[in-house]
């Protein structure tokens, strides 16, 4: 879904670029005149540097001149910085390398300038059509119309303009949380050989994004002369990532450390060292992340949740028709102060995303740890028809309830439609999910295990037992457990095939592991086949040492999940069960206000059956929303999660909502 949104960005761009950026000639001009600038600059800052050096033996520092002389020096020194930064674009050549997107800065502008144009020009286009249909004047819609397109120009173009930056911060902020893997990684490939460019290249193989791209442009640098050997490229990429985080510098400096250290000893403290202080920087992160999170999730709770709630209360209150609402509040609308489409723009329009882009800024700054591997699931696709004939069915349940139902018919209508997109959602993304939740709790066991079996390992390998036999003593010891059926599996299908462990293990038709789509996993049996096969003895130690760093990876994870687990719970119970049950209640009070006050003569209200439909749209937007943030706060990136929770909330949400409804209505209608 990311990949997917950021090659449509950089799809975009180019169009923009090509179409409506500036020519290959004018680009050049606009060089040569950056060039000149910068030229221009470098003379005015050494000129303000002399004259600051003369004035500095001649006067006192806090002499009139001397002041006028420093300042000059500041003023300089800052068109400079401009000068360079227009010529050379450090800045945004280093935010684009890091967020991957293959963009020239003249290309971001152009599309930030279409964008701009495009959003005001729709929004003059659609306002004086569509606001007319709630009774707002044409002109006034117009109004309306050109000041939406203003803030929302504004709005896109500092968007476009600033993609690229938002989006290194973002995977810079990730990097964080992951730097641990990509120590241990490496530290892996280093304790079978101290050479840094294998350490690279498996740690790039097998680490999360976006640290997994940045490792490997290390070897990339070196192959297109950007650097001139493999330690100078890895340098420049410590120095680009490890900007802002000491923790992480000094981890991936270390490493650089224990390639260079020719005693076997050393070095083993040196690597042990890097992953100390990666963990520790991660786990002090992720603990400030967490006690940070009570202000802003209260902020979201309450834009999000209460606000919203409060909103939709009083609603029937300031629709009663006894009041006077003729004078109308809103220019250019008549008949009431609260206009449908003011409430269908309020509640569904502006509350939602108001909470999204408020969930998404709190996501941002949530350092990444370890996510778990997407999993398919071909199967669940055939469910689509049977979500569709769902969806068939109380959409046609809806029909007749509207035909046949009397006065509440096209209530019971709006609100089975409702449902049927709900529970229909709900179904096809259970259906998606059950499948690829066993293979999860299945690699989550065999994590779990996995330290202890390692550890084990290395104790038979160290005995002196080859690898397959090794792996069969220890799946006898840990009898029921998913790491016996991995061992076991793997040792038996080399024996009775007579294929090598590597084959047994990673085989894309026989091997095991393909039960276990597991990172971690795969990426240690690779380090342990290979340290087998080079020096058993060595491999021993070693796997001795990677149980007690995959051991403190997990308890990250672990931590992470207990300390935000008290605010997820909370969002997800209250946008399943809370709200739907007011919202509920609030559709029967405004029944019982509109029959009440039908009778007086007062003007018309909104009708039930709309009110009820854009409460409970709303109301399965903010579980969308909900089940975004409370899936990604535990799980950066994490999409197999946001389908599960979310369908499972959307049928649970709705089914709430209408058994309020149906009980308010019936009480007080």
């Amino acid at each position: 879904m990311t990949g997917s949104r950021h090659r449509l960005f950089v799809g975009a761009c180019k169009w923009a670029g090509k179409a409506f950026g500036p020519s290959p000639p004018k680009l050049e001009r606009d060089r040569e005149r950056s060039r000149r600038l910068h030229h221009v600059a470098k003379r005015e800052l050494s000129a303000a540097e002399t004259a600051l050096a003369r004035a500095s033996s001649i006067h006192d520092e806090g002499s009139a001149e001397r002041r006028a002389v420093e300042a000059r020096r500041k003023l300089a020194e800052r068109r400079l910085s401009d000068a360079s930064e227009r010529l050379f674009q450090t800045k945004f050549r280093r935010a684009a390398s890091m967020a991957r997107l293959p963009v020239g800065e003249h290309e971001v502008a152009a599309l930030a300038t279409v964008s701009s144009f495009i959003v005001f020009l729709l929004a003059l286009l659609i306002s004086p059509l569509a606001l007319p249909m709630f009774g707002m004047d044409f002109s006034m819609a117009l109004a309306y119309g050109f000041l939406a397109g203003a803030i929302g120009s504004v709005g896109a173009y500092y968007w476009a303009r600033n993609y690229p930056f938002m989006l290194a911060k973002r995977e810079k902020v990730l990097s964080l949380g992951r730097a641990p893997e990509a120590v241990c990684y490496m530290a892996m490939s280093m304790q079978l050989a101290p050479s840094l460019d294998r350490a690279v290249a498996f740690a790039s193989e097998h680490s999360e994004e976006p640290l997994s791209s940045a490792l490997r442009r290390v070897p990339w640098d070196v192959y297109t002369r950007r650097s001139s050997s493999v330690e100078g490229a890895y340098r420049s990429f410590v120095e680009e990532w490890g900007e802002g985080n000491e923790e992480l510098k000094m981890s991936f400096q270390s490493l650089m450390a224990a390639a260079a250290e020719g005693e076997s000893q050393g070095r083993k403290r040196v690597l042990a060292k890097a992953n100390e202080v990666a963990l520790d920087g991660t786990k002090r992160r992720i603990e400030e992340y967490a006690a940070g999170l009570a202000a802003p999730s209260t902020v979201l709770f309450a834009l999000g949740i209460l606000l919203p709630l409060v909103v939709g209360s009083i609603l029937p209150l300031a629709a009663l028709g006894s009041m006077d609402f003729s004078g109308s509040a809103i220019p250019g609308m008549g008949g009431a102060t609260v206009h449908p489409a003011v409430i269908v723009l309020m509640m569904d329009v502006v509350f939602p995303l108001a909470a999204f882009a408020y969930a998404s800024t709190i996501l941002s700054k949530r350092p990444g740890t370890s996510t778990p591997q997407s999993i398919g699931n071909a199967a669940a696709r055939a469910t689509i028809w049977r979500a569709l004939a769902v969806l068939a069915l109380f959409s046609i349940t809806a029909g007749a309830s509207i035909l046949l139902g009397g006065e509440a018919g096209p209530l019971a209508g709006a609100l089975l439609t409702l449902g049927g997109v709900s529970v229909s959602s709900g179904y096809y993304l259970m259906a998606w999910a059950r499948h690829g939740q066993e293979v999860r709790e299945r690699v989550a066991r065999l994590e779990a295990e996995f330290p202890d079996a390692l550890f084990q390992l290395g104790r038979r390998v160290d005995e002196g037992l080859p690898l397959e036999v090794a792996l069969h003593r220890v799946a006898d010891t840990m009898k029921g457990t998913e790491a016996e059926a991995l061992f076991s599996g793997a040792s038996g299908i080399a024996r009775c095939m007579g294929v090598p462990i590597e084959d047994a293990l990673f085989d894309p038709k026989i091997g095991i592991m393909a039960r276990y789509p597991s990172r971690t996993v795969a990426a240690t049996m690779s380090a342990v086949i290979e340290a087998v096969g080079k020096d058993p003895s060595a491999a021993g130690k070693m796997m001795a040492d990677l149980s007690g760093y995959l051991r403190d990876l997990r308890k990250i994870d672990q931590n992470v999940k207990v300390q935000l687990g008290g605010t997820v719970d909370n969002m997800q119970s209250t946008a399943t069960l809370f709200a739907p049950l007011i919202m509920g209640v609030t559709v029967g009070l405004y029944a019982l206000l509109g029959e009440t006050f039908a009778s007086l003569g007062s003007p018309d209200m909104m009708p039930l059956w709309l009110f009820a439909l854009v409460l409970g749209v709303y109301l399965m937007l903010m579980v969308v929303v909900i089940s975004h943030f409370s899936a990604n706060l535990l799980n950066v990136g994490d999409a197999f999660e946001f389908r599960r929770r979310l369908g499972r909330a959307l049928p649970m949400a709705w089914a709430v909502y209408a058994a309020a409804l149906a009980m308010s209505y019936a009480w007080f209608a």
